[in-house]
């Protein structure tokens, strides 16, 4: 047989899906004959559903793993060096990533499932998930691993896998059968489970994550195959599992709920909500069905957001509700105008809705200098030297990047920089800029986490590795547009671009930024300021809107009320100066294409103000995420953090 012929026949009996499903059914049925009886024990610690005297030994369930020599490992190499051939190449991406096992990878499986996965939004799909996948990599594949001791790939040939920086953790653990392959196929069987529709393209991805192995050199290509028979013994196994089925089972009525809700244009992903239907996209009329903490009759109403803070609150709905048992609040809302509105159902808890949230209204009001005055900003930034000053952090560092504390001047002389973590190998990096919360702490990346990404954590003056003990940078020189902190706080905001384009290891042409609440704020500045950054994702962000903001949130324009009064500052001044330092008046600079997310239930910086700069940005390529029952604290929620970073790296991709 020619080289050509040999790689068509390999390739066949790699990829043969169908072939491979058939015998994957037909094994599942012979399981149970092969597995003892014993009652299923689970662990005082709530984790995993079985304990390793639960599971079939894979000893006795796989055959020896091939050995050199052999016709079977002839197919292993050359699967192998076939798989090598795929690193560089978008399919190689994709092999790194899914050796990423964390429970916030489960996001992975949307495309193929249905149904993006994430604690916020599926609880109990998560619980059942995360609580089974290390039965089936773990516990089902140890004692083979231990007893063979195969060597894996990238050792046998003495080179590095794709994963290099995973490599001394790997060599020290055992190729057959492949955890991770046993961990997609247990996974894929109670994915199936749940949604029996979807189950070819759930297999086929389960596939897909058993061959990011051999691609990644971690594993035989028989490693991996092995893993579908452990799988499946794991899988039957849990079906005698008490605590295991009645976790399925409301699993099961959570997904059969979204589902059908999503059939029903409830649900809505990528540029739209998530979570319970409180954000209605359409024109109307609606229908509220909400879960409350009342029951019986009661006066429901409704009041925009923007007269909160009024003396009198502007209530454009009441009505007379019957609530059942059950709790559940079924409401006829009909036609509403475009915003915000918080739902009060009698003495219990209130809660926010939003209408056709790309329609709100927010129009700039920029001044007549505002491009003039921040171009002179600018001008006199750049007649400042860096100094740049790095102190290297070894306890953040490794083989793979180093950590540095960096600091250097910007305008007014006053000190920035932040937390920088570079890869220590030579090359061009994309370069991610994340901007800090208001007071938030200094963060450090793990150094081996994305060993070809450059990081750099910005603080602003006084804030973050700069804090200073008096907190209140808000209020400090409200007097004028020249004396404003964010004058200063937004420069440095445009000198950490410039410092992270001048790095040696940067490639200046990949450069993002994100971050949330202040930080979601400063990034929209930032992509305003230097048209080298890429894409922005900013999370409920502040710094927009701020006569609107003071109408609907107590913290902060409270505070900078108070502060303006007590200087004797007038309403008219206070948001003329307040104008120059209003994201939405800089939503037009913007040219990169943009992703927010906001949380529907956020008091501190609220749904309108997040949207009355992304309703003013002119890009085309703009998209939103909201999540129903979030507050402020959208960076907690994996549904944000997952489909950010993806947002960030198609970006970068695309350059």
């Amino acid at each position: 047989m020619g080289k050509s012929e040999q790689g068509r026949a390999s390739l066949k009996i790699i990829t043969n899906f169908g072939t491979v499903m058939k015998r994957f059914l037909v094994l599942f049925f012979a399981i149970p004959a092969i597995l003892c009886c014993k009652p299923c024990t689970v662990d005082n610690d709530p984790g995993l559903y079985l304990t390793a005297e639960d599971v079939a030994s894979s000893i006795k369930l796989l055959p020896p793993p091939p050995q050199p020599g052999s016709a079977e490992f002839a197919l292993d190499e050359y699967a192998h060096f076939q798989a090598k051939l795929l690193r560089d190449t978008p399919r190689g991406k994709l092999a790194i990533e899914d050796a990423v096992m964390e429970p916030y990878s489960l996001v992975r499986w949307k495309e193929s499932f249905g149904l993006e996965i994430t604690q916020e939004t599926m609880p109990a799909t998560y619980r059942l998930l995360v609580r089974s996948q290390e039965c089936f990599g773990t516990l089902g594949c140890f004692d083979a691993k231990d007893y063979y001791h195969r060597t894996r790939p990238f050792v046998y040939y003495g080179e590095q896998s794709l994963t290099y920086w995973k490599d001394e953790w790997l060599k020290k653990n055992f190729s057959y059968p492949s955890g991770h392959s046993a961990n997609y196929y247990g996974l894929a069987c109670i994915l199936s489970a749940l949604n029996p529709a979807r189950q070819i393209e759930i297999f086929q991805r389960a596939e897909e994550g058993a061959y990011s192995r051999v691609i990644a050199g971690c594993h035989w290509l028989s490693d991996t195959r092995a893993s579908r028979l452990v799988a499946l013994a794991v899988f039957a196994r849990l079906q005698s599992c008490p605590e295991y089925l009645a976790d399925f089972k409301r699993a099961k009525k959570e997904v059969d709920r979204l589902l059908k809700e999503k059939e029903a244009g409830r649900i809505y992903y990528g540029n739209q909500a998530q979570g319970p239907g409180w954000i209605f996209p359409g024109k109307g009329p609606y229908q509220l069905d909400a879960k409350v903490n009342v029951a019986g009759d009661v006066c429901v109403a409704l009041v925009t957001d923007v007269s909160l803070r009024a003396e009198s609150q502007d209530t454009v709905l009441v009505q007379s509700v019957s609530i059942g048992a059950d709790s559940v609040l079924h409401m006829s809302l009909g036609k509403l105008q475009p915003g915000f509105y918080q739902v009060r159902p009698g003495k219990g808890k209130p809660f926010n809705i939003g209408v056709q949230p790309e329609k709100v209204k927010s129009p700039a009001d920029a001044q007549a200098d505002f491009d003039a005055f921040w171009a002179e900003t600018l001008s006199q930034l750049d007649t400042i030297p860096f100094d740049a000053q790095y102190t290297l952090l070894p306890e953040h560092s490794d083989s793979v990047r180093e950590c540095f504390k960096v600091s250097f001047r910007s305008f007014g002389g006053g000190i920035t920089g932040g937390i920088l973590t570079v890869p220590v190998k030579l090359g061009k990096y994309p370069v991610w800029i994340k901007q800090i919360g208001y007071g938030a702490k200094p963060e450090y990346e793990d150094p081996s986490a994305h060993p070809d990404r450059i990081y750099f954590h910005v603080s602003v003056r006084g804030q973050g590795v700069f804090e200073e003990p008096e907190r209140e940078w808000i209020t400090r020189g409200l007097e004028s547009r020249e004396t404003f902190y964010y004058r200063g706080a937004f420069a440095d905001v445009k000198r950490a671009i410039d410092f992270a384009a001048s790095l040696e290891k940067a490639d200046p042409d990949r450069m993002v930024v994100y971050g949330e609440s202040q930080g979601g704020g400063l990034s929209f500045i930032a992509a305003a300021l230097d048209p080298r950054i890429k894409a922005v994702a900013a999370g409920v962000p502040f710094l927009g809107d701020w006569p609107d903001y003071a109408r609907i949130a107590r913290w902060p324009m409270k505070k900078v009320l108070d502060a303006a009064d007590k200087q004797g500052i007038s309403r008219e001044d206070l948001f003329t100066m307040l104008s120059y330092f209003d994201a939405k008046n800089f939503a037009s600079r913007i040219k990169c294409p943009v992703f927010m997310g906001f949380g529907l239930q956020d008091r501190t910086c609220p749904p309108h103000i997040n949207f009355a700069t992304y309703n003013n940005l002119k890009v085309k390529e703009k998209h939103w995420l909201g999540i129903a029952k979030c507050d402020h604290h959208i960076w907690e929620q994996e549904a944000w953090i997952s489909q950010r970073d993806s947002f960030l790296e198609e970006a970068i991709a695309k350059r």
